[in-house]
């Protein structure tokens, strides 16, 4: 690209200046400059500095205003699907940094010396160093102005999903501690201060702990990344061709996420009679979950098999000792579970089904297609209200429903379908934060009443900032609860670039989905629920 770009005004240099031929150099310089990184700018400028005709003044100039103009990260960007994580080693410091997209930038800037009035200030941070696209810079600007000195080449991967960088410690000063921020664009995506200690940190185990104290039974299950499920297969009986078969072993109780089931399958298909929820708590590296041995029946040992997903990780079988002196129970094959299973489906306006700008609702709301594509025994109410918003919602307030601790207290349903989002965006004083704490009450409120909590992402809107803001929000309140999120937002928004098709032809007003956008929502949260509560 450099020595095109090059040879292409040497060639321009040559020929008298003329309007047309101005016009189309700006535009061809303007959007080479909009995919430059830093240093191949500073190659540019280098090179219009060698011409001397009008050409290269305007080159020039161009180079001057973007070197100024492109640096410059939107601070307010919305904030990524996925946090970076940051692990540490005995020499480097590795950032696995998520996109969507493809960008041409993807930035680290580093604050080596915590201290946040020196360097080039960015949310929170002063940053000392800044690694672009795998190139490591030292800050020499002054005052906060963007000026920055190549150092070397770092390890720099771009993948589909992220980018992975690595710097050495040596290189950025041997410090203690750091702070630093990540950004990628176009979008321009800027993550919020991250601290990190340079030790070097501990390998987690891989291998799942199993201890017995004489009435439980406690597991530890490791994992790479937070994992939507988390689940226990336990052979009580010892028995494989009895139970749902899984890694050499039959079982008769599956935990999941904190709840024990009882099989009622029939010749090793999947299915499962929720008992009881158990202690469970996911930590940052590790679920801890534990089962009293009575409420396996009191076996003297078990055989497990531990699991998580995604990414799926399955342990091989695990014979424990429980201690217990009473025997198993001997094996049986319950009668397939065909007890109604109810599913309630929280939301507002476009959760309820509603036609924009009327009192109407489609003939096929999400609900309503829901319930189509689910097993016969599964039904879903529709109990969503138009105009409302989980604050709303938690405190009795959106015109139908009394306060939540009651509400949800009174419900028969065994999974709660929530999608609040867009009232929240727009209601005076609610901010991320508050719209994430309220979600975190009615999460806590529903699980302490014995229910599994389900949250659904917005239709993509006329606003797409207020969109990306709040659906993020969802996703890290429910990340930090460990609760499944079906991404509406995400499946919706590739549809359409799929398409070529733009909010008002996917809604009737920029807001409220079409029928055959009500219907895709509908199918593809059936797929997803399925996918997540374990139904084949």
């Amino acid at each position: 690209m450099q020595i095109a770009l090059k040879n292409h005004l040497w060639k321009n240099a040559r020929y008298p200046v003329n309007e047309q031929r101005n016009r189309s150099f700006k535009v061809t310089f303007q959007q080479t400059l909009e995919s430059s990184t830093l240093e191949q700018r500073e190659f540019l400028l280098e090179s219009s500095v060698q011409m001397k005709s009008l050409y290269a003044l305007l080159a020039s100039s161009l180079i001057v205003s973007a070197a100024a103009a492109q640096p410059a990260p939107n601070v307010t960007a919305a904030a990524s699907e996925a946090a970076t994580t940051v692990s540490v080693n005995t020499a480097n410091i590795q950032y696995t940094i998520p996109y969507s997209g493809t960008p041409t930038w993807t930035r680290v800037y580093i604050d080596a010396n915590q201290t946040t009035t020196s360097g080039y200030a960015l949310n929170g941070v002063g940053a000392d160093y800044l690694v672009e696209n795998g190139v490591l810079y030292r800050y020499s600007g002054s005052n906060g102005s963007w000026a920055w000195t190549q150092l070397k080449q770092l390890p720099f991967t771009r993948g589909a999903t992220s980018a992975s960088l690595s710097v050495a410690k040596t290189d950025i000063g041997s410090p203690a501690s750091i702070d630093s921020v990540t950004q990628t664009t176009p979008p321009t995506v800027t993550s919020a201060k991250i601290t990190t200690s340079t030790a070097a940190s501990p390998p987690p185990s891989t291998s799942t702990t199993v201890s017995v104290d004489g009435l439980n039974i406690r597991y530890v299950i490791p994992f790479s990344s937070t994992p939507t499920w988390t689940r226990v297969y336990i052979d009580a009986n010892r028995t494989p061709s009895s139970g749902y078969p899984n890694s050499g072993i039959g079982a008769e109780y599956l935990i999941e996420n904190g709840r024990l089931f009882r099989y009622s399958g029939s010749n090793g298909g999947w299915g499962w009679t929720s008992v009881k929820a158990v202690p469970f708590t996911v930590g940052a590296a590790s679920a801890t979950v534990s089962v009293a041995i009575a409420d396996l029946g009191a076996p003297p040992s078990i055989d497990s098999v531990t699991q998580t997903d995604p990414p799926t990780k399955i342990s091989p079988k695990i014979t424990t000792t429980t201690g217990s002196t009473t025997p198993p129970p001997p094996p049986t094959t319950p009668p397939p579970s065909t007890a109604t299973v109810w599913i309630d489906y929280f939301g507002d306006s476009t959760a309820h089904g509603d036609i924009g700008n009327t009192p109407y609702q489609v003939a096929r709301p999400p609900s309503v297609v829901m319930d189509e594509n689910l097993p016969s025994n599964y039904n879903v109410r529709n109990e969503a209200v138009g105009g409302a918003s989980v604050a709303e919602l938690l405190a009795g307030r959106d015109g139908v429903h009394a306060p939540w601790a009651t509400t949800v207290a009174r419900s028969n349903a065994r999974y709660i379908l929530m999608n609040y989002s867009i009232n929240d965006s727009y209601e005076p004083g609610t901010t991320t934060a508050s719209y994430k704490a309220s979600y975190a009450q009615v999460i806590d409120i529903a699980r302490a009443a014995g229910k599994t909590v389900i949250l659904q992402t917005t239709n993509p809107t006329n606003n797409s900032q207020k969109d990306v803001a709040f659906s993020t929000a969802m996703k890290e309140v429910a990340a930090q609860k460990n609760v499944p999120v079906i991404d509406v937002y995400a499946y919706l928004s590739q549809y359409m670039a799929a398409n070529n098709l733009g909010p008002y032809q996917i809604t009737n007003d920029g807001i409220h989905p079409n029928q055959a956008t009500y219907i895709l929502v509908g199918e593809y949260t059936a797929r997803r629920f399925k996918e997540i509560v374990g139904i084949r």
